[in-house]
């Protein structure tokens, strides 16, 4: 779940994405929508499991 607050072309990025890869591409998402002057990337990248 992702949470986006926008306020005067400022974009604030909350919440918990699955990797690396998917984190770039709401951030960038976010870069290049029209009216967006400045991305506040606050997004944690789930840890991966790992079975020993």
């Amino acid at each position: 779940m992702i949470n986006v607050i926008t306020h005067d072309g400022t974009v604030e990025l909350w919440g918990i994405v699955d990797s690396a890869a998917e984190k770039k591409a709401v951030r960038v998402a976010a870069e290049v929508t029209p009216g967006v002057k400045v991305v506040n990337d606050n997004l944690l990248v789930r840890p991966s499991e790992s079975y020993a």
